[in-house]
């Protein structure tokens, strides 16, 4: 299972264990909506298993992308702390790891260096996902 998470390369193992050990494994049935869009997600999930589809509601609810294992998925309502920009929903039978919030806000508050490597692992992803986007749009043109 470490290596579904390795694209957290910021972290410690200690990091990813304290993940595994706090999080909860959820099967999820295709077609499950696991983040709604326009409300505050009580989780960060890890995708362990499966695929998810990623769609809003600002392009007619079509789907933008989907994520497969090692994504995480929750982070930007986590950062700003904000209700979800999207929907998230299971496009097959998948296995996810749910973060409850108030752990990671609690872990976070507590570990000043756990909190650096988690933020900074965070801002990793974002800056790829974007750099991703900015890629696809410039081939659609």
């Amino acid at each position: 299972m470490f290596e579904v998470l390795s694209f957290l390369n910021e972290l410690e193992d200690s990091d990813i264990s304290y993940f595994l050990g706090t999080g909860d494994e959820r099967q999820v049935i295709s077609g499950t909506v696991i983040i709604q869009e326009g409300i505050h997600p009580d989780s960060i999930y890890f995708v362990l298993e499966g695929l998810v589809g990623v769609s809003a509601s600002s392009v007619d609810g079509r789907q933008l992308t989907t994520l497969g294992p090692g994504e995480l998925i929750g982070e930007m309502s986590f950062l700003e702390d904000r209700p979800a920009s999207a929907t998230i929903t299971a496009v097959e039978n998948s296995l996810i790891l749910a973060l409850p919030r108030h752990k990671l806000v609690e872990k976070l508050s507590e570990d000043c260096a756990f909190a650096a490597r988690v933020y900074k692992s965070f801002a990793s992803i974002a800056c790829r996902r974007l750099r991703e986007s900015v890629s696809s749009l410039g081939e659609q043109l």
